[in-house]
């Protein structure tokens, strides 16, 4: 499409973005800027920003705690994607209310004065700018109930339980509750003492998201580009980056959709060319089966799609398309010197299981790439390896049989596990010694994050294809 046609679109489409209406939301033009259009909402806010090149920005903002809840630019092409794209800005911003709330749960030996506690905070909260809900509960019932709560506050007189409660919910923010807030029932002072806590979560996350170091030298002749999507907690993520000559990382990219499609892809490539036309060539990591750069993932519409030769096509560019497991596996291989042989196993609530297999320095594909594709051993049924992976008991069966069944083909030196609801290597070690004896059980390597080792590793990938 020329820029005339691209321009017209634009303000065409802009136009259209205007005559919206709904009770769902507030949308008008911002005032102090005619090319930014706002939708507001009392749980979330939205913004369509209109730039120079006809690129178009899409972006919701939790109100709650201010996370990214969806994201993306795109540069125009045509009215119909725009307003797809559109439609799904705004589903993401009318599904975020309540159930978005942080869950704070207060617990004390009885249950009683957090009870009173938590009345105080439930009716405090609203003078606040916060979405906050509380409930309280004895801390017999703590250890099941955990999992539905994102800060859990304790009373003083069982603060000494902290690091130990801590420990068994990981990824949780556990605080005592100051004995002088807790004896006068300062409501305000809890609160923006919660609010403190999750602040500094948050920016904890962000400096955890460096670059990781490479261990082994990686010969980049051209700058390359290197895609990853990764699907998790019913959010798309698409990370786009690109490595010069000197593995530096020049350009660093962000996308949050609801989905996952070819079109989120191609729209974050034409951007990217925009700036850096001289690229010639890009990888991008996907989940699924690839064999012959024909992807398979049925629950996102993909069936035996022929990627690498739409988008060579297209952009008349190298194209290389990796298993998004494979590229974790490579990734961690190469930031690391410890090991010659590792099994990078990855669990996500409610999906199947990944696998990523080095060994003595190699990626194992296997006939048709499915080496690693573990949803087609036969333990479970579909529904049932769903059900179990929802649970902390359910995900350490799995993890444990997955483990007998590498440790007994390839036998990795390592094997590292992705897993939100296991955090303790005892205990997957305890459950690994119920099939074998424990002094064959290799290393077990618990990791948080996946995004920066696809990167690293879909860049290995690229340039060594």
């Amino acid at each position: 499409m020329d820029s005339f046609l691209r321009e017209i679109n634009s303000e065409a489409f802009k136009a259209w973005v205007l005559a919206q209406t709904s009770d769902d939301y507030e949308l008008k033009l911002n005032p102090d800027n005619p090319n930014k259009i706002t939708i507001d909402t009392i749980y979330a806010f939205g913004e369509i920003g209109f730039y120079s090149l006809d690129i178009i920005e899409l972006s919701v903002v939790n109100k709650r705690d201010g996370s990214q809840e969806f994201y993306l630019h795109f540069q125009m092409n045509t009215m119909k994607h725009a307003i797809d794209l559109f439609n799904e800005m705004i589903e993401c911003i009318t599904g975020i209310g309540d159930h978005n709330a942080t869950k704070v749960l207060l617990t004390c030996s009885g249950g009683l004065t957090t009870g009173y506690f938590c009345e105080l905070l439930n009716k405090k909260i609203e003078l606040f700018n916060f979405n906050y809900t509380f409930n309280a509960l004895p801390y017999t019932k703590l250890s099941a109930e955990a999992k539905n709560y994102d800060v859990i506050c304790l009373a003083p007189q069982i603060g000494y339980m902290r690091d130990e409660i801590a420990k068994k919910n990981r990824g949780k923010i556990v605080f005592t509750i100051p004995t002088a807030v807790f004896g006068k029932y300062n409501a305000a002072e809890l609160i923006s003492e919660i609010h403190f806590e999750l602040e500094n979560r948050k920016k904890e996350k962000e400096e955890a998201k460096r670059a990781i170091t490479l261990k082994k030298y990686v010969e980049i002749e051209h700058q390359i580009m290197v895609i990853s999507s990764v699907v998790h907690n019913d959010k798309a993520y698409i990370f786009c980056r690109i490595y010069d000559e000197r593995n530096e990382i020049i350009f660093n990219k962000e996308i949050i959709k609801s989905k996952l499609a070819l079109n989120d892809i191609t729209d974050t490539i034409d951007m990217v060319l925009l700036d850096f036309p001289d690229i010639q060539m890009i990888g991008i990591s996907m989940p699924g089966i690839i064999n012959d750069g024909k992807l398979t993932l049925p629950s996102d519409g993909f069936n035996n799609t022929d990627i690498i030769g739409m988008l060579e096509t297209k952009y008349q560019k190298k194209i290389v398309l990796s298993n998004d497991i494979n590229s974790v596996a490579v990734g961690y291989y190469a930031s690391q010197d410890k090991y010659k042989s590792l099994s990078f196993l990855y669990l996500a609530e409610g999906r199947y299981a990944g696998l990523g297999n080095i060994v003595n320095g190699q990626l194992l594909t296997g006939h048709k790439s499915l080496v690693g594709e573990l949803k087609f051993l036969p333990y479970y049924t579909g529904e049932q390896l769903i059900e179990l992976s929802k649970t902390k008991e359910g995900c350490l069966e799995i993890i444990a049989k997955y483990i007998i069944t590498i440790m007994t083909m390839t036998g990795p030196e390592a094997i590292v596990i992705n897993c939100e609801l296991l955090h303790s290597v005892s205990e997957i070690k305890k459950e690994v010694a119920k099939y074998i004896e424990a002094e064959y059980i290799p290393d077990i390597v618990i990791v948080d994050d996946l995004d920066e080792y696809i990167l690293l590793g879909q860049m290995i990938l690229t340039v060594e294809s």
